[in-house]
């Protein structure tokens, strides 16, 4: 005679059995066969394969193989000579729902101070990318002056 547990075990075995048997045996499919199906015939016929060499491929004389450039920062915001103020540029920000700007601190990608209103500096960016986020911040605790700007010639330009 088995036990309570020895009952569950048996049970447990066969039920799971049965299950697996009638899984395997569904085999996926509608049931109908599609007798219109035409399978195509191999058709033995030899593939050319030319090798090419790196000096036989060809650019267009325009096409330019580097993913970055050069951006000139140029700012000259009149408002800010005489006020001590520095400058941050972004490549990555939200918009918030305020209409304000918040930025990727880790996308800065300049940043330094603008004398007498005027700012010029270079770094690399990628050409797929095309606006920035621009902040003027002054020493006064005010919010920063925020603009987005898109590349124009390989220039950020704020006048």
């Amino acid at each position: 005679m088995q036990s309570p547990n020895q009952r569950k075990m048996t049970t447990l075995t066969i039920f799971s059995f049965v299950v697996l048997v009638s899984l395997y045996g569904c085999g996926g499919g509608s049931g109908e066969s599609d007798k219109s199906a035409v399978t195509p015939e191999a058709i033995d016929k030899p593939v050319e394969v030319t090798q090419l060499a790196i000096n036989d491929l060809v650019a267009a004389p325009d096409f330019n193989f580097t993913s970055k450039s050069n951006i000139i920062v140029k700012l000259n915001v009149e408002q800010y000579q005489g006020r001590r103020s520095y400058i941050n540029v972004y490549r990555h920000y939200q918009m918030m729902s305020d209409g304000s700007y918040y930025p990727d601190g880790a996308s800065r990608v300049v940043s330094g101070p603008l004398v007498d209103g005027h700012f010029t500096q270079t770094f690399t960016g990628f050409n797929k990318q095309q606006q920035y986020l621009v902040e003027i911040w002054t020493y006064d605790n005010l919010p920063p002056q925020q603009q987005e700007i898109t590349v124009t010639n390989d220039q950020l330009v704020w006048y």
